[in-house]
């Protein structure tokens, strides 16, 4: 299935394809698609996801028919690594579709609960 490039919220159900947990690493057409889906644009504070959403706002981005987290593939890239076993990516912006990798920060999972609480995820703005 192609990925959309307009913005939509989806359930990975009506996509028909599974989410992964472990992330896999991009081939560079692989990697030019996923950054033709991020806006950049001097007045936003960060760079802002452009593909399928979840229900939250966060980025997801289809790599051989499995969804994967848009921020998750984005530290990796900059981080050349995998996010280890047991731990997650927060975002220090609180921005859901945040693509900036300076906002970006790994943390354990009781740290990473512990980060939430005090630093909620804000959802973007839905219309109805």
């Amino acid at each position: 299935m192609k990925l959309r490039y307009k913005t939509e919220r989806v359930k990975a159900s009506q996509l028909g394809v599974r989410m992964r947990n472990e992330t896999p690493r991009l081939t560079p057409a692989q990697l030019d698609a996923f950054h033709s889906h991020i806006l950049r644009l001097p007045e936003l504070q960060c760079p802002i996801w452009q593909g399928t959403r979840n229900w939250s706002g966060l980025g997801l981005f289809e790599i051989e028919g499995q969804l994967h987290y848009s921020h998750k593939i984005a530290w990796q890239e900059a981080n050349d690594c995998k996010v280890p076993e047991g731990f997650f990516i927060g975002k220090t912006c609180g921005n859901a579709p945040c693509m900036d990798t300076k906002h970006l920060k790994l943390l354990d999972g009781e740290t990473y609960k512990e980060f939430l609480r005090q630093n909620p995820v804000k959802k973007p703005f839905r219309s109805r």
